[in-house]
C-alpha cells in the first residue's frame, strides 16, 4: 500500500532526526558514516511511532526529494542500510 504524501513527510522529518541528531532516542548504534540496519531502524522506529515496512522505508526515501535520507547501494537487498 502506498503512502500519502503528507505520511511520507511526517516519516521522512521523524528519520532525519533520529538518523542525523538523535539516535540513541531510538536506541540505534549508528555505524561508521551514520549508517545503520534496515531491519534495526523499522524496528526501533515502528516501536516508537507508527509501523512501517521495508517497502515503506524505501517508498519515503524514493520520495523524498531533499535526498536527505539514502539506501547504501551497496550488496544486496537484505543488506542495504539507510542514513541521513
Amino acid at each position: 500500500m502506498l503512502l500519502k504524501l503528507e505520511q511520507q513527510k511526517r516519516i521522512s522529518k521523524r528519520l532525519s532526526l533520529h538518523l542525523r541528531h538523535e539516535p540513541e532516542s531510538l536506541g540505534l548504534q549508528l555505524e561508521r558514516g551514520g549508517w545503520v540496519g534496515v531491519d534495526t531502524l523499522i524496528t526501533t522506529f515502528s516501536s516508537k511511532y507508527v509501523s512501517i515496512t521495508r517497502e515503506d522505508l524505501e517508498q519515503v526515501v524514493a520520495g523524498n526529494d531533499k535526498l536527505a535520507i539514502c539506501l547504501r547501494p551497496d550488496g544486496n537487498e537484505d543488506s542495504r542500510q539507510p542514513r541521513a
